[in-house]
């Protein structure tokens, strides 16, 4: 893939292994993350996953919602 053509693929950090698999999400949230997921493997700029670049410390990375609240 072409450095333009969007990302290569999805990287998960420990981090959020742990804390996807850890924390105490509700059926909703777990479904609203895999749908996100599942939609960011598809289109990552599709508008409803507000996918945009993080600044400071953690300049290079990108950012996705799965919901309003998550």
């Amino acid at each position: 893939m072409a450095p333009d053509d969007g990302f290569g693929s999805l990287e998960f950090t420990p981090q959020f292994l742990t804390s996807f698999s850890d924390r105490d999400f509700s059926p909703t949230e777990r479904r609203q993350f895999i749908r996100a997921l599942l939609l960011l493997n598809q289109n990552e700029r599709h508008p409803s996953l507000r996918v945009h670049p993080l600044k400071g410390d953690m300049d290079g990375l990108w950012s996705a919602s799965a919901s309003a609240s998550l």
